[in-house]
């Protein structure tokens, strides 16, 4: 286990140097942060957007795994 969580830290720290110009440039171009950065502000649309992300994550997992070992090259796959 305390390899695989060796193994990340490099890909995380990648991931997040690849997205701060985004976020950088968003809150520049848009003058307010609060425009940007609202989740809090409306925390009954936050709460509504993760069940319903939560209800469709199973749907599509299911709908991604299945024809992945076809994908993946696995005979008899059907």
């Amino acid at each position: 286990m305390k390899n695989i969580l060796t193994n990340l830290k490099l890909p995380v720290l990648i991931s997040l140097l690849l997205v701060i110009p985004f976020m950088v440039m968003e809150a520049v171009n848009t003058q307010n942060l609060n425009a940007v950065f609202n989740i809090t502000a409306k925390p009954v649309t936050l709460v509504i957007s993760i069940v319903f992300l939560v209800l469709i994550a199973p749907a599509w997992s299911g709908i991604v795994a299945d024809p992945m070992p076809c994908f993946l090259g696995v005979p008899n796959c059907d």
